[in-house]
C-alpha cells in the first residue's frame, strides 16, 4: 500500500531528480503548463543513460516494489499524474510504447520513465546529487 498522495510523490520526485536545477529553470520547463516531469532531463540534469542504455539500466536492476504512474503533463502550472501503483519488479519492454510512464523506487534513489515521443528516451537516472 502506498501511503504518499500524488501531490507528495510530485513532490518527492521532482526535488530528487531535479536537486541542482535552478528552480527559475524548473518552474519554466518542467512545471509550467504543458511541461512534461521528465523534461527535468536535459534541462540541468542529465539522465544516467537513454534509450537502449537506459532499457538496459532499468532491467538490471534488482527490487521487490516500486511506484510507478503516468501523467506528469502539467496543468495550471502543476504537474498531474494518475494511475498510481505499486508494481513488482516489471521489464522495460513492458512499458515501451505506452505513453508517459514513470517508474520510481520508493526512496526515489533511481527512476526509469518512458516518454511518448519517439525522440525522447526512454531514461533511466539515479537520483541527482
Amino acid at each position: 500500500m502506498l501511503d504518499m498522495t500524488n501531490d507528495e510523490i510530485v513532490k518527492n520526485y521532482l526535488a530528487a531528480f531535479g536537486a541542482g536545477v535552478p528552480d527559475d529553470v524548473l518552474k519554466k520547463n518542467v512545471i509550467a503548463s504543458h511541461n512534461h516531469m521528465w523534461h527535468i532531463f536535459g534541462c540541468g540534469n542529465e539522465p544516467d543513460a537513454e534509450g537502449d542504455d537506459a532499457r538496459r539500466a532499468f532491467d538490471k536492476l534488482s527490487y521487490d516494489e516500486a511506484i510507478i504512474f503516468r501523467g506528469g503533463y502539467s496543468v495550471n502550472n502543476k504537474p498531474r499524474i494518475e494511475d498510481v501503483e505499486i508494481c513488482t519488479k516489471i521489464s522495460s519492454a513492458t512499458l515501451d510504447y505506452t505513453g508517459d510512464v514513470y517508474v520510481v523506487d520508493k526512496w526515489f534513489e533511481w527512476t526509469y520513465v518512458n516518454t511518448h515521443e519517439d525522440d525522447f528516451g526512454p531514461y533511466f537516472a539515479y537520483r541527482a546529487k
